[in-house]
């Protein structure tokens, strides 16, 4: 029995059972209610020294550092990949003169022992 495998592979998603999807609603209302609770029995002080306008400048401090970071390590990236290429390129350069140099001598090589 051989099956056509793009049908096979592209036949799309079975429909879950109502049990199934009674059981995974009522796990994520549970789950939400009891994250409500939790946040909710926090104290206040606890909740606004989290979320200060200091913290916040330290996040986006924090991002600016590491995209500044970033930058450097892509130009960092950049320069040695441009210093590899141009060393694959004077290497492909020198075998290929080689390879020119090799057989212009083999063929003057070649036509002296030819001539008389």
């Amino acid at each position: 029995m051989k099956k056509n495998s793009k049908a096979f592979i592209f036949r799309g998603k079975t429909a879950k059972s109502k049990y199934r999807q009674l059981i995974e609603a009522s796990t994520m209302l549970a789950i939400g209610i009891n994250m409500i609770i939790f946040l909710n029995s926090l104290p206040s002080d606890f909740i606004q020294n989290r979320l200060s306008k200091d913290t916040w400048l330290q996040l986006t401090s924090s991002l600016i550092s590491l995209l500044e970071s970033f930058t450097l390590i892509g130009g960092a990236f950049i320069v040695i990949s441009l210093i590899l290429i141009s060393l694959l390129l004077i290497i492909g350069a020198l075998w290929r003169f080689l390879k020119l140099y090799m057989n212009k001598r083999s063929s003057n090589i070649r036509s002296n022992d030819h001539t008389p």
